[in-house]
Order: structure tokens, then sequence, then C-alpha cells
């Protein structure tokens, strides 16, 4: 939505399409490999994320040896077969499932490819998977590559404060933890409050543009720090 230039949208948390585009940078700038394959399961709801990790990574000079999909997990061993020919420094994988992501990494050291690198992306902040996907993949794991989606609940310095009231309100359809969304959402409110308080008025021009202008605000996920021209504040979120 915050691409389709909307002047009234504001963004508190990060665009889906950051982490295999974040994840393809580094991939390309620190690790400075130049060749990938991409392997995507069919139907898998975070697939669009293959054409944002296409364009950075090809963007910045890297070269795609071949985008092959599969109907499941019983076509990856032919796959990568396939993709070994074609000696990639990497193979970028997206799934939310930590135990299909760790059956492709096995399969990948099982067929001799124990230098090319895994790159994944599973949509999720959530630690578990990665101690789920290490269980699944084994000894494949050391040379894998892992973006995690959105800010760690640990990182948040205003999280475990926020999280306690809100059990404590004991909220009964909406789950034991706030979550990330529930920290990005009272940040939110708290921005509006703001700048509705900063323009002194019920204008919505007016209250519209103390919103664009906000700097600083101290929430719970972090310090926001301002909205880009896109009205994307996670952009700016400072790391502490």
């Amino acid at each position: 939505m915050t691409e389709r230039g909307y002047t009234n949208t504001f963004r508190v948390i990060s665009n889906d399409e950051y982490p295999p585009s974040l994840l393809a940078e580094a991939l390309r700038r620190w690790y400075r490999l130049d060749r990938a394959a991409i392997v995507q399961l069919k139907n898998f709801w975070g697939n669009w994320g293959t054409e944002s990790f296409y364009e950075t990574f090809t963007s910045t000079g890297g070269f795609v040896t071949s985008l092959r999909e599969v109907a499941s997990t019983a076509e990856f061993t032919a796959t990568l077969a396939v993709i070994k020919d074609e000696y990639p420094d990497l193979i970028y994988y997206a799934d939310d499932n930590s135990n299909q992501a760790g059956l492709l990494s096995k399969v990948v050291q099982d067929l001799g490819m124990g230098d090319v690198v895994i790159a994944l992306a599973p949509f999720t902040p959530d630690k578990d998977w990665l101690a789920s996907y290490v269980g699944a993949a084994g000894a494949a794991v050391q040379h894998d590559l892992v973006a995690m989606a959105y800010r760690y609940r640990d990182d948040m310095p205003g999280y475990d404060y926020f999280n306690s009231l809100y059990q404590a309100a004991n909220f009964p359809n909406f789950g034991e933890q706030a979550g990330e969304y529930g920290a990005c959402s009272f940040d939110a409110i708290g921005i509006i409050a703001t700048a509705i308080e900063r323009a002194s008025s019920a204008d919505p021009a007016e209250i519209r543009y103390a919103l664009a202008t906000t700097t600083n605000y101290p929430g719970v996920v972090g310090l926001y720090q301002g909205f880009d021209d896109h009205l994307r504040n996670s952009l700016f979120i400072k790391l502490e």
C-alpha cells in the first residue's frame, strides 16, 4: 500500500519485501557471491518475495542461474541435482515451514554441495523456527543464512513492560503475547495521539501534516526517527 502513492497511509512495521531484498543485498555486498539459483515451492503464500530477491540480487550485479518451482519436497532431490550442474554460489528458498526448509538444506549437503550457501526467507520473527530448522537440517546448516522478519521482541526496549500490561488486561481472543503486531499497533496509536496533540487541531489535514513530520518518537518497538517519502516509518527505527 505504501508503494501506491497514498498520502494518508503510514506504515510503522516493515514491508514484507524487505527480508528477501536485504538478504540478497547482504549476499552480494558482504559475502561477494555472484551466482544464485532460486527454488520456489508451488503455492507458497510468500512467493512474491522471490521477485524482490531476484531484482535486488541482479541489480547489484549478481546472476540468477535458474528459477525452478517444485510441487512438493519430494521433488527436492531431482531439482537440486539439476541445479548442482549450474555451479551456484547460493540457493535461495522461501518457506515458513522449518522442517521443509531444513530438508532442502540437508538434500543440498547430501548431493555434495556443502560449499553452497542456502539463503532462506521464512517470513517470521519466531526464533523457535530457527531451532526447528537446525534440527531438520543437521550439520548442513553451517553455511546457511536466514533473514528473519520484523524486530525481535527481545530487542524492543519497551516490549516486556508493554506485554505485562497486555497480559494483565486478559484479552480472551488475542493470544497470551502481545506480539510484534501488537507492539507496532500500540506505537501507531501513540504516534497518532502525539500528532493530534502537536497539531492542536481536529483538522485532518493538519493532523496528517503532524504525522508526516513526526521525529524521534520513543515507542515500544524503538525510537521512530521519521517517515520517508513513502510514509514508511520502519526504515528509520534506530537499533539501540
